[in-house]
């Protein structure tokens, strides 16, 4: 009998420990399936953050190879030729390279133009057409133009911005101005040979953190005028192409911007278009249906002003020192610059600074 209980207490002590045994394998299995959950939703993410980067930077590549055009081969009418891109068009010069077009002049006869009809020639107007529309600026360093009128050194200039995703703005992007007669909203008879864009955003950024707010085609000279039956020529250049990369935070984190810089960066990188690295800023936005946003100043994260000094100026590289200083409930973005030298920008979308 004695023996039977002994066996009896190596029996519960023995199941007592096969159960100590199994409690701890499943709580070591449940921390392995938690650390592998969190990886995979980490790597989940990061897909995520990438894929809506090569989105932008396809939407960024396809704008520059428009904007780098000085003239576009297309098919109007069913003939093709080359139209010079209405960017560029001047007043007294003819709408193509075509000897037909010989006397076919400024941009309110170019068949791009009247595909997208109803915009005015006239730098004073709020619906002055993207095609002629400028940004002034005379460094990276100025401060954004936000308003229609800017005077600097007692002279006058007229400023305008381009509102571009169609998730943010809807009816109000001008992205479609970059697109032929085969897109909605196009009219005319214009169909390029070479697409530059689709006619619509990527259905990725529908969804996304991220999306292009404002595409500022920058000249020191602003936006001028090009009313028919002008001789002289007009100052038409683009000196830079400033791009507002918008962040939306589905938590309301404004410091995980910084999540997308290398998806970004990368994305460039694989499209072979090249922003001035060394003026990529951080900036906020001040008025949403104005489409107006501020360089801020990096030591307070407040918006700079035109006395704050250029090293104080936020850059994307000062978000780790300004995470305690980005507000919940604003709008932040970072702003690449492209570039240009001379008329137009370089053929392969490069910085010509570089």
């Amino acid at each position: 009998m004695v023996n039977g209980t002994v066996m009896k207490k190596r029996i519960i002590k023995s199941r007592g420990f096969s159960l100590l045994e199994i409690i701890f394998v499943l709580a070591f299995l449940g921390i392995i399936l938690l650390a592998a959950g969190n990886y995979a939703r980490k790597l989940i993410d990061e897909k995520t953050r990438q894929t809506a980067a090569d989105a932008v930077a396809q939407e960024i590549y396809g704008a520059l190879q428009f904007i780098n055009a000085g003239s576009i081969t297309a098919t109007v009418n069913n003939v093709t030729k080359k139209v010079i891109n209405p960017l560029y068009q001047q007043p007294a010069d003819p709408i193509s390279e075509d000897a037909a077009d010989i006397n076919t002049l400024g941009i309110q006869n170019n068949p791009l133009w009247l595909a997208h009809p109803g915009d005015s020639t006239d730098a004073g107007s709020a619906s002055v057409s993207p095609y002629i529309a400028r940004t002034w600026s005379k460094s990276i360093t100025t401060p954004v133009s936000n308003n229609m009128n800017v005077t600097d050194n007692g002279k006058n200039y007229f400023s305008h911005s381009l509102k571009w995703s169609q998730t943010i703005w809807g009816a109000n992007s001008v992205r479609g101005y970059f697109t032929d007669s085969g897109c909605a909203g196009a009219s005319g008879n214009i169909y390029f040979n070479q697409q530059f864009l689709s006619c619509n955003e990527n259905p990725v950024l529908r969804g996304s953190e991220i999306a292009i707010s404002r595409l500022d085609l920058v000249s020191d000279q602003g936006t001028v005028s090009r009313p028919a039956g002008t001789t002289a020529g007009v100052p038409v250049g683009i000196d830079r192409v400033d791009v507002y990369v918008s962040f939306s935070p589905v938590d309301n984190n404004p410091a995980r911007i910084e999540q997308f810089i290398t998806p970004l960066m990368t994305a460039f990188r694989l499209k072979k278009i090249t922003p001035n690295t060394n003026g990529v800023y951080l900036v906020r936005e001040l008025n949403h249906a104005g489409n107006t946003w501020t360089l801020l100043d990096k030591t307070s994260g407040q918006p700079a002003t035109a006395a704050t000094p250029d090293s104080h100026l936020a850059l994307f590289s000062d978000l780790p020192d300004m995470i305690d200083k980005l507000q919940h409930g604003q709008t932040y973005a970072l702003r690449f610059s492209f570039d240009g030298k001379g008329d137009y920008l370089r053929t392969d979308g490069l910085n010509s600074a570089d």
